[in-house]
């Protein structure tokens, strides 16, 4: 059995309220005419949702939600604010709860970092950038740390990585630091009147990519070509660079993605070195020609003032 199917989630309402009624003998709480709980304190249990005004198919969620908690007895509203106040209240976790996208990325670790990643996260009131609902979960961070170390060395081991995914998804199904609600769109645009080799579902390249968020701008722009220009693409293959100086060899291997072989890209590099270190001559012999005229020029600056001055001082002797 599965994780997902062991503690996956279900939309029952009647479950939904026979646990919140546990809940309520547990702690003593009871109903108020309204239908909502009550806390021994006299507090009635509530939810305050945020999402930034003008977005309304997240404003519209937010007030869906709201009604479906009330449902089980909580008193849930929805406030809209400017996207700058929504943002200050999520990150200094001055909030109940909160519409909020998902962290991208090209591995499922960045989007659980983004929620368990302890390093991130700050003290309620101060500002933070991962781990925003400040939920303390010690297992959840190692798993992450686990992730971390096996990535760093064998990003291709799921042998290894697998075990790690299943404690975190545990984590997330039984004690929800966040809800997944939907699915998100990727919104983006694209002209090709000029430039080609934009991801679509006809390309083969990731699609849809976030391409305003890292790593996927720099994936969208080493695919782009002008429009016309036929071009080949091939698997890159480390390539071995050779660069001599005075009294050593060096050689350096490095990963580089390219469309011709190995000899034209040395011969490229040779020849790059070729004409900066022509470049750098050109310029040395240049200023050098440049200080040594400019030294001339100043001599006889001085000379013809000096000229003048005793020609200046005889005219007025006489």
């Amino acid at each position: 059995m599965s994780i997902i199917q062991r503690y996956g989630w279900t939309f029952n309402l009647t479950e939904a309220q026979l646990l919140m009624q546990q809940v309520a003998s547990e702690y003593g709480w009871h109903k108020n005419s309204q239908g909502y709980w009550v806390m021994p304190n006299g507090a009635v249990v509530n939810a305050t949702i945020i999402v930034p005004y003008g977005w309304t198919d997240w404003m519209e969620d937010a007030d869906l939600i709201a009604q479906n908690l009330s449902k089980i007895g909580i008193e849930a509203s929805t406030v809209f604010p400017t996207y700058s106040e929504y943002w200050t209240d999520v990150s200094e976790g001055e909030f109940s709860m909160a519409l909020m996208w998902g962290w991208t990325g090209p591995l499922p670790a960045t989007w659980f970092q983004y929620y368990v990643y302890t390093y991130g996260t700050a003290p309620i009131g101060s500002w933070a950038w991962a781990d925003l609902e400040r939920f303390t979960g010690p297992a959840a961070t190692e798993a992450t740390q686990a992730i971390n170390a096996i990535f760093s060395t064998n990003p291709y081991n799921l042998t290894a990585v697998m075990p790690y995914y299943d404690e975190l998804e545990t984590v997330f199904f039984n004690y929800t630091p966040v809800v997944p609600l939907l699915l998100g769109a990727y919104w983006y645009e694209y002209s090709t009147t000029y430039w080609a080799g934009w991801p679509n579902e006809t390309t083969g390249t990731i699609f849809p990519p976030a391409n305003w968020a890292a790593p996927y701008e720099g994936y969208v722009l080493v695919h782009l070509y002008p429009k016309g220009v036929s071009v080949t693409t091939t698997t890159p293959k480390p390539i071995t660079v050779t660069y001599t100086t005075a009294t050593t060899t060096t050689t350096t291997t490095t990963a580089t993605a390219t469309t011709t072989t190995t000899a034209v890209s040395t011969t490229t590099v040779t020849s790059v070195t070729t004409v900066v270190s022509s470049t750098l001559s050109t310029l040395t012999t240049t200023v050098t020609k440049l200080v040594t005229s400019t030294t001339y020029l100043a001599i006889a600056v001085v000379v013809t003032a000096i000229v003048v001055g005793l020609i200046v001082w005889a005219v007025m002797r006489r």
